[in-house]
């Protein structure tokens, strides 16, 4: 996985040139909180003898010390202008540029709160430096009050401009994923080929694409969001990967205006924890389904790995009562996922009313 990762990382595209960073945002910041975990170094990075190998950690832990804490002056300082990130999880590759994070990481809507990571795992496994250029692999697992937790895998490139290592390509990929585009997936979905299919939450795509496989060319799939620049990202995409039955669709936080009464499934992954108004959004979204539609929910089964990462986890409790609230009806609830559950919900008729 390890040199997959690389390899993906060494194909970023870069212009070469002197980056302003923020003054001191690495070597001035102030003392780490208690709940920051510092990576550790596997041997081989440890007997590897660079002038350069504190300051390239450090930029790793800068990364993660932006993560931690939603700080956004550290990513500033760690990024590379032209930095672009992949993801290769569930064997589909997706890039963005990091400035895209940097900004979601600034937005007072979004900002996540920070959380303790003194349990958590982190190591540098490789190291390798050729002159002004260097790639490293980061593992790093979180355990959860449900088990071990999961590993995450960070293949970070870097180079050295104007005196400083920034970062200016990362591929991730995390067992975190596992199993959420897989056939048995979209099988226990009801995806089938040749249906309309809404996403609400779409991003860049992740999921969609796999949605584009399954429906087929006789199929379409209606990709929503409220990101403008996601949704660009996503269109660009689909564009560059041939999918000509993806359509994109930027939506309101409580309607993702979709198409009225046309779709056979619309699907959330990942969103419905998220929604501030999730009951307004489920009733606009009846008024898309065909008679016989569903309403389908991928997100994490909090309840059994004890992940936590909203305010509003969607257990089955509370996705049964806000289904019912918007008038739809819990029919099933799929738990092979290890990390994940799925609800299918569909409109109450009349005669359940």
């Amino acid at each position: 996985m390890m040199r997959r990762l690389l390899v993906v990382a060494v194909a970023v595209l870069l212009t070469l040139v002197n980056h302003p960073l923020v003054p001191n945002a690495i070597a001035g910041q102030a003392p780490a909180a208690p709940s920051f975990a510092r990576p550790t170094l596997a041997p081989s990075v440890q007997a590897l003898a660079s002038p350069d190998k504190e300051a390239i950690v450090a930029a790793i832990e800068g990364f993660l010390r932006s993560q931690d804490f939603s700080d956004a002056a550290v990513l500033d300082a760690v990024f590379h202008s032209d930095a672009r990130g992949w993801s290769e999880t569930n064997g589909e590759a997706e890039h963005e540029p990091w400035s895209a994070y940097v900004t979601w990481l600034k937005s007072d809507r979004q900002k996540p709160a920070p959380r303790d990571h003194s349990t958590d795992v982190r190591r540098i496994t490789d190291l390798v430096q050729y002159g002004n250029l260097a790639q490293a692999v980061l593992m790093t697992r979180r355990p959860t009050p449900g088990g071990p937790g999961y590993k995450s895998y960070f293949a970070f490139q870097l180079l050295k401009s104007n005196g400083r290592w920034t970062i200016v390509g990362l591929a991730f990929s995390s067992d975190r994923l596992e199993g959420q585009t897989d056939d048995r997936t979209l099988d226990a979905m009801g995806i089938r080929p040749g249906m309309t299919i809404g996403e609400i939450g779409a991003g860049q795509g992740r999921f969609t694409v796999p949605l584009s496989h399954r429906v087929g060319p006789a199929g379409k799939v209606y990709a929503n969001d409220i990101d403008e620049k996601a949704l660009a990202g996503l269109a660009a995409r689909a564009k560059r990967l041939g999918l000509g039955n993806v359509e994109t669709i930027l939506g309101k936080v409580e309607d993702p205006l979709l198409p009225k009464q046309a779709l056979d499934v619309v699907v959330m992954v990942w969103v419905f924890h998220h929604l501030d108004r999730a009951v307004a959004l489920l009733k606009n979204v009846a008024t898309s389904l065909k008679p016989a539609g569903t309403v389908v929910i991928l997100d994490p089964a909090s309840e059994r790995t004890g992940e936590r990462d909203s305010d509003r986890p969607s257990t089955i409790d509370s996705v049964r009562k806000e289904a019912a609230e918007a008038g739809f009806e819990l029919v099933r609830t799929e738990t092979f996922l290890p990390n994940d559950n799925i609800f299918i919900l569909r409109p109450r008729t009349p005669a359940r009313q």
